[in-house]
């Protein structure tokens, strides 16, 4: 018997358009080679006339940005109705996203070298800025910070790069995981106690007020 190829089988991202005919056959496909089909989709996806196939409402936030959500539930649908299958979606929650247990080494050592970053800003009088992380271009991973403008971020969207996806529109190459993979490693051991993480708890020490209240304009 052949063996099931390691999900996820299909990725639909915000860089390709999405056409509902092409998902119905990439899914067929897979079936017929598989038990289930692992799909993976990006919330912001698109379709050929650059519309989103889903968002939670029209409304868009203060920098024109659309409210987006949704996605999964649109492709569960397309599955069921075309295909005549029980499809499931399933959205990461916080605890799952955001979860420290979760972190990689590289999460937490860069989170540290944010929070370092942004005490000195702030104590050298930055003000409206974002601490980035900026990746080497070695072949061994290196980061350090930097700082840009708000305005600069909340406008902007980083496309993933055209030659990390396959020719398929659905996979993607070994460029995309010599990007990734440093990101989620190495794994780290948490100490857990009764089943569940155990964090660091810092006492409350309060400590008196030395500066008069500012206020921001």
């Amino acid at each position: 018997r052949e063996e099931l190829n390691d999900p996820p089988h299909l990725i639909y991202l915000p860089e390709v358009a999405f056409s509902p005919h092409k998902f119905i056959d990439d899914v067929q496909k897979v079936l017929a080679k598989e038990r289930y089909c692992f799909v993976v989709v990006g919330e912001g996806l698109v379709d050929q006339d650059g519309n989103y196939i889903a968002t939670y409402t029209a409304q868009q936030d203060s920098f024109g940005n659309a409210q987006l959500g949704g996605a999964g539930e649109y492709l569960r649908g397309l599955a069921e109705q075309h295909l005549g299958v029980k499809a499931r979606c399933a959205k990461p929650g916080i605890a799952q996203r955001a979860a420290a247990h979760s972190a990689s080494q590289s999460d937490n050592d860069e989170a540290f070298m944010v929070g370092q970053a942004a005490v000195r800003a702030a104590v050298s009088g930055e003000s409206e800025k974002m601490v980035t992380l900026i990746r080497g271009d070695d072949d061994q991973y290196t980061c350090e910070t930097g700082l840009c403008d708000l305005t600069e971020v909340a406008k902007g969207v980083k496309m993933l790069p055209e030659d990390w996806i396959n020719e398929d529109g659905v996979t993607l190459n070994h460029q995309f995981f010599k990007y990734a993979l440093p990101l989620i490693q190495p794994e780290l051991d948490p100490p857990y106690e009764n089943g569940i993480p155990k964090y660091v708890q810092l006492e409350r020490i309060r400590v008196g007020r030395v500066l008069p209240p500012h206020v921001f304009e």
